[in-house]
């Protein structure tokens, strides 16, 4: 096994970059499979791995001045993860609002949100049933329920949320576009959806035409990608040993490039400016009032 100076398990990791690449260019309906399959075997490989309960690539700040974000001691092992949903949608007041998380996957986005953030109500959905199950075990919580379903067939009813929440998911999606009409199907009038994920730099401009042709206003729009970047070099160590410690030998290589470790796809490619994380706030319009005439 080959291994750099700092540790990257580069004989492990470089298949499996080259696998996901090609999969994620060529075949999304194959991509999704992949994952689904994926998911469904970590979830059942680790079913009482209650520590691991977040599957994003974190958020760091770059101020030193800002103060810690303060936590629950059980929260503080997946700080950075946790600290992605903080700033993503920390512009949007969730307090006694019904709130949709598309893609929730362990469920700990899900539990941070009802446990710190106050909503009447959380829903998480995710299209893997082993997942689902793992997140009712672990996660109980009298506001918060999850479904099983699909990103861009929501098994919701029209204008059913306040808060459309949807955090490093979209990149699996079969059908991008779709998912966002679904998002503004999914809102009622006045409502937010809150959406984080990394895209390669060339495909931006599709993402941002996608937005536009539904009928939500983008009212913030952020690149994080330092922040994502300096998350995960702090939480590598963290990641790498998760991998060695739970995961069969023969699913290591293409964990450690899905946990994003160091020397992996998504740090190379956000480092080299070949993929940015962007975030994003949109509101859904509410209806003009009428005026009477006179």
């Amino acid at each position: 096994m080959l291994r750099d100076p700092k540790g990257t398990i580069a004989e492990e990791t470089a298949m499996p970059e080259r696998l996901l690449l090609a999969v994620s260019n060529r075949w999304p309906a194959a991509r999704r499979r992949i994952f689904n399959w994926l998911f469904d075997a970590l979830a059942t490989l680790t079913p009482e791995l209650k520590a691991w309960t977040f599957m994003n690539y974190g958020y760091a700040t770059l101020d030193e001045d800002v103060g810690a974000l303060r936590l629950e001691a059980g929260d503080e092992p997946e700080r950075y993860c946790l600290q992605l949903y903080h700033h993503a949608t920390t512009a949007v007041d969730l307090g006694g609002r019904d709130v949709v998380e598309v893609s929730c996957g362990r469920g700990g986005g899900a539990s941070y949100l009802a446990r710190y953030r106050k909503p009447r109500s959380i829903t998480g959905i995710d299209f893997s049933k082993k997942q689902i199950e793992f997140c009712r075990r672990v996660h109980a919580h009298r506001q918060l329920r999850f479904l099983r379903g699909e990103a861009e067939a929501v098994p919701l009813p029209d204008e059913s949320a306040d808060v459309i929440v949807n955090i490093e998911a979209s990149c699996l999606y079969a059908d991008v576009g779709k998912f966002f009409r679904e998002a503004e199907r999914l809102l009622r009038p006045g409502g937010d959806f809150v959406y984080a994920d990394f895209h390669l730099a060339r495909d931006v401009d599709d993402t941002l035409a996608k937005l536009r042709q539904t009928g939500l206003r983008i009212r913030r729009q952020e690149d994080i990608t330092p922040n994502v970047a300096r998350a995960l070099e702090a939480d590598h160590q963290r990641r790498i040993e998760a991998v060695r410690a739970h995961a069969p030998f023969f699913l290591r290589g293409l964990l450690n490039a899905f946990a994003g470790t160091r020397g992996t796809i998504v740090p190379n490619s956000l480092a080299s400016g070949r993929m940015v994380y962007l975030c994003f706030v949109l509101s859904k319009p509410a209806p003009t009032p009428a005026v009477a005439l006179a």
